[in-house]
């Protein structure tokens, strides 16, 4: 156990009486054997009892981990488990589960890991590596748990209408609720809740639902303690009697936002944020105008917060499943058209249909015409998602994921970029009009630069190019071809890739977008069959075809 206090001189004679005890000049601390940590505690205790106090509750809690979490939280699949009754446990788990599909291995050790710290009370943070399916994980383990329904799911609104989808996936049954805006009322006969954290605190009547269970997607979405969704978030986390915790980041990066959380789910444990801040994230007071304040940026003692946290999260990374996971996946991130789109879409949309009448009532208007209409709408849909998908790259690169963003239109790229660079997250674009001098340039950065998280492409990239440092990619607008977007994936789905790839495609719910990807996904599926098609040939017919299909759905 390490020991950090202020110096004093009486105590540090006090500590140098302990057999094992050093020094580490280095973190400028003492360290003892768990042999020797009571006595060492109550040596501390005689000068500064609430830092002794801490180091009691980690004592305990590191005493109180049960062999079978120890074993599960450091096991990738159920051929990594050892002792006969935990791999008896894991199965009794999977018989449990009455799913309409199958999960991964690794995703039933997470269902069995949250059933273990469920039995002793406590709430849970999965942090699996984005892409792993914590979503999944979760719905999972409640599946088998209707003592603590209504469960209400907090999120990022860009994830709002994938929860809802999801949870009508994998329980058909469930009675969900999906609070789309603050004018929504919580209606008190549901399964589940899902709203998104900035309406949290907007909505009057969120402390009149009778709410079981909460799921804190992205859980440092409340990390600042001041913020109204933060309050919220505790005010409903003390209510609820159990509560879930996701989120991709790595809390040894950044302990501090992930205080007000741990503090829900073992306020006795995680007590005192001052204490938390000075041992863990490497906590000092610097002046600011007259004032003294406390400043919690880095990250300290790692190897002993990690042991505290061992009964309470479960992280394992892409690397850790490889072999269980397909080479490459793909999967939608559906969303609602922003109300603040709707009308130009509405408008843009009823352009459409007319020129299609005129046309099929063989007046004036040509099929060129139609086309630009339908190029319009594209672009409407394409400007909607921006905001959306600015939030979900956020999200992707505080989880230390490297990511290729694709779109189609040029402003829609300009809009990223700005969103990206307010962010201040380190990127690089390339698009038609780069010189071709600099293309290379700007792959090399990404390539090689860990701290360049985001390259910003649009379709003209997808010959001759990798990037394979991300295992992640994200289409924000689709192409018409689904030839083209399958060299879209290739640049980073290809050799020299050591990772599972996610390919995510954002999708508009009940607008254009949906219908343009039923037909791209329908032709894909069709050109898988054939393989040995001449993609270059293919897709113009594709193109033309899939426009044509999409065409006749207004008719």
């Amino acid at each position: 156990m390490k020991l950090n206090f202020p110096y004093n001189p009486a105590l540090i004679e006090k500590i140098k009486t302990i057999p094992t005890r050093t020094w580490l000049p280095d973190e400028k601390a003492w360290e003892v054997s768990d042999e020797f940590a009571d006595l060492a505690i109550s040596h501390i205790r005689g000068f500064y009892p609430e830092i002794a106090n801490g180091l009691s509750n980690l004592a305990e809690q590191t005493k109180g981990t049960s062999a079978a979490l120890l074993e599960l939280g450091g096991a990738a699949s159920v051929s990594d488990l050892n002792d006969p009754d935990t791999i008896a446990y894991v199965n009794d788990i999977r018989n449990s589960l009455s799913l309409p599909y199958d999960l991964f291995p690794y995703q039933e050790l997470c269902v069995a890991y949250m059933e273990e710290v469920y039995k002793e009370g406590k709430g849970v943070l999965i942090a699996d590596e984005m892409g792993l399916g914590k979503t999944i994980e979760t719905i999972a383990w409640l599946s088998i748990h209707k003592e603590i329904r209504p469960a209400m799911i907090i999120c990022p609104a860009s994830v709002k209408q994938n929860w809802y989808r999801e949870i009508k996936k994998w329980i058909p049954d469930a009675n969900v609720q999906l609070i789309r805006n603050g004018k929504d009322e919580f209606e008190l006969d549901k399964d589940f809740y899902v709203i998104n954290y900035d309406l949290i605190w907007r909505m009057e009547d969120i402390d009149k639902v009778n709410v079981e269970s909460i799921v804190f997607d992205e859980v440092t979405a409340i990390k600042e303690s001041k913020a109204k969704r933060s309050k919220t978030a505790k005010v409903l986390g003390r209510k609820a009697k159990y509560i879930i915790g996701l989120s991709g980041t790595p809390i040894m990066n950044r302990p501090i936002e992930f205080y007000n959380f741990l503090n829900m789910i073992s306020p006795k444990q995680f007590n005192n944020w001052i204490y938390f801040g000075t041992r863990y994230c490497g906590g000092r007071q610097i002046r600011v105008g007259k004032r003294q304040i406390w400043q919690f940026s880095g990250a300290t003692n790692l190897d002993e917060l990690g042991k505290r946290l061992k009964s309470l999260m479960l992280r394992r990374k892409k690397s850790q499943v490889l072999t269980e996971l397909p080479e490459k996946r793909r999967q939608n991130i559906y969303l609602e058209l922003p109300s603040k789109y709707r009308k130009e879409y509405i408008k843009t949309e009823k352009d459409l249909v007319w020129s299609l009448e005129q046309v099929k009532s063989n007046r004036n208007l040509q099929i060129p015409d139609v086309l630009a209409k339908l190029g319009l709408l594209r672009h409407t849909i394409g400007m909607a998602k921006v905001d959306l998908a600015g939030n979900y790259i956020k999200q992707v690169v505080e989880g230390d994921n490297k990511l290729v963003v694709f779109a189609h239109h040029r402003d829609v790229l300009d809009k990223l970029e700005e969103t990206v660079r307010q962010a201040k997250i380190k990127y690089v674009r390339a698009d038609g009009s780069t010189a071709n001098e600099n293309r290379q340039k700007y792959i090399d950065i990404f390539q090689e630069d860990e701290n360049c998280m985001v390259f910003l492409a649009s379709s003209a990239m997808g010959m001759g190019v990798t990037l394979t440092a991300a295992s992640n990619a994200l289409f924000v607008e689709r192409q018409w071809s689904p030839a083209l977007e399958e060299q879209m994936e290739d640049r980073v789905h290809r050799i020299g890739q050591n990772n599972g790839v996610l390919i995510q495609y954002m999708q508009v719910e009940k607008t254009f977008d949906e219908k343009m990807a039923k037909v791209i996904d329908s032709k894909r599926e069709i050109m898988q069959q054939v393989l040995d098609s001449n993609f270059e040939n293919t897709r113009v017919d594709t193109e033309e075809s899939a426009i044509d299909e999409v065409l006749k759905s207004y008719q």
